[in-house]
């Protein structure tokens, strides 16, 4: 059948069938739906081979509910996935090479992420290696057919769309502009009251009563990999190229110590599992989730280092602690500036809750900012590393973030055995196929918090909840996420030369 008569019959079905089958309907259409360039190319038959291939896939995967949420699609181009930060390099794609590297990237992501959803499928639903070639090739020639057509590649650059992690219809009907007057006012009484414990911290502090410390059982000293920064090539968009031998020695430099008070279990860091029932965390196994990620400052391309561990829970502090539930973790991201030393340290909870930025010397908070919005949280400056590693202090229950200090040579340390974040995607189930933490949404169900019936017109859906990269939003007032490629240059600025 011609694809635009395909199309209206699925459109006229929808005016008599059930939801539900009409947006398996729609899915399984999407890619001969969508006006694609490509298929007007002299490469008419293969592409419409491939679109069957990738939307019997993406059909699968939405009928499962395995959906992985991290990078967004592009409507018309199912072969290739985004990130905020690949969106602005949109800026950089004049030259053929730039083009190539780019979309080289997004395929990737769209790769990876259809590996994640496979392993997450039931065993009789998956599709065999045959057709996981045939997807990788289609990939290859639709990439290549784009990068041959400066029409189509022009067309697929308008369709590029990375919504924010703000609720406009409940921004509208909660009375955003009224409800965000009491939220800055309740802001600024918690930074106000956690803020204080900063500038109580000592240098050298003991270790953590009734606590514990998590680190890195064999860290490097950041002098020692600077230059894995500072010479490492660039690609054709400007952004630093590093091996897996790169990443595993930057990682372990730049590592945190995780210091937690109260001994309770919910304040112990663990791995991250599942049974057919629920979520947990195991305590008996003390894991971090690293990823790397860049953001753009003043021109330049850096890279950064996320570190991620999870608690079993919030403590309750009352029978009405709407905070308070299941599922818990912090993530820890060191920026490296193009010579290697640190230029920023950041800090949120997973949910995306208490933003803190830590400045190193190189920078300095802009002052020039005119803006509707919460102000930006800076408790202190960045302290080196020296004489050992940088220490977070957390607070038992809450977890928060209560200063950042050097280490002392005793502290006495628990390893945290090192895995990727991706690990967090495909949850090993004994009863059943892989799942992931996160759902289609981006979100942790099992993790939602009782403040979301009282915070959501502030736009955040679920506020409270543990959320996947790239679906933080860091502030109830105004807009602002934790992947915002430009967020440096925002409320930031080098220090001016003497």
């Amino acid at each position: 059948m011609d694809p635009s008569r395909y199309c209206v019959a699925i459109a006229r079905a929808g005016l008599r069938l059930p939801v539900a089958v009409v947006a398996l309907l729609v899915v399984t259409a999407i890619s001969g739906c969508a006006r694609d360039p490509l298929r007007e190319s002299a490469t008419l038959d293969p592409i419409r081979e491939c679109a069957s291939l990738f939307a019997t896939d993406d059909a699968r995967i939405l009928h499962a509910g395995v959906r992985d949420a991290q990078y967004r699609a592009i409507p018309g181009h199912p072969y290739l996935r985004i990130d905020r930060f690949h969106a602005a390099l949109t800026t950089r794609l004049g030259e053929p090479a730039a083009r190539a590297t780019w979309l080289r990237q997004l395929a990737a992501f769209d790769a990876t992420s259809r590996r994640i959803e496979h392993r997450n499928l039931a065993p009789v639903a998956r599709p065999d290696a045959d057709e996981i070639a045939a997807l990788d090739r289609c990939a290859q020639r639709a990439t290549a057919a784009l990068l041959a057509d400066d029409g189509a590649f022009t067309a697929l650059l308008t369709r590029i769309r990375i919504d924010d992690n703000y609720s406009l219809w409940r921004r509208a009907l909660g009375l955003y502009p009224l409800a965000a007057q009491f939220a800055l006012r309740g802001v600024a009484r918690l930074q106000a009251r956690e803020g204080r414990y900063f500038t109580a911290s000592a240098v050298s502090n003991p270790d953590p009563v009734n606590g514990a410390a998590y680190g890195f059982s064999d860290p490097e000293q950041p002098e020692h990999v600077a230059g894995l920064i500072a010479h490492a090539p660039r690609d054709a968009l400007g952004v630093p190229v590093l091996d897996a031998a790169a990443r595993t020695r930057l990682f372990a430099a730049h590592s945190p110590v995780f210091a937690v008070a109260g001994d309770d279990v919910a304040d112990r860091i663990g791995r991250v599992s599942a049974t057919a029932e629920r979520l947990h965390v195991d305590v008996t196994d003390p894991v971090i989730y690293t990823y790397l990620t860049y953001t753009g400052f003043a021109g330049d391309i850096l890279a950064q280092l996320n570190y991620v561990v999870w608690f079993p829970a919030r403590t309750a502090r009352s029978a009405f602690d709407i905070y308070a539930g299941a599922l818990d973790g912090i993530t820890w991201r060191v920026t490296l500036d193009s010579d290697g030393s640190v230029l920023l340290a950041d800090t949120m909870h997973n949910c995306g809750c208490y933003y803190m930025a830590f400045p190193g010397r190189a920078l300095e908070p802009r002052t020039d900012i005119e803006e509707f919005a919460e102000p930006l949280w800076i408790p202190q400056t960045l302290p080196p590393p020296d004489p050992g590693r940088r220490v977070i202090e957390l607070s038992a229950g809450e977890h928060y973030v209560r200063g950042i200090r050097s280490a002392n040579d005793d502290l006495s340390v628990t390893p945290l055995r090192e895995l990727p974040y991706e690990a967090l995607k495909n949850l090993a189930v004994p009863e059943g196929p892989m799942r992931s933490l996160f759902g289609p949404d981006g979100l942790v169900d099992e993790s939602a918090r009782a403040e979301r019936f009282v915070l959501w017109p502030l736009g955040i859906p679920s506020a409270g909840a543990m959320r996947e990269a790239g679906h933080h939003a860091i502030a109830f007032v105004g807009k602002r996420h934790f992947d915002d490629p430009d967020l440096l240059d925002r409320y930031f600025a080098r220090v001016a030369a003497p």
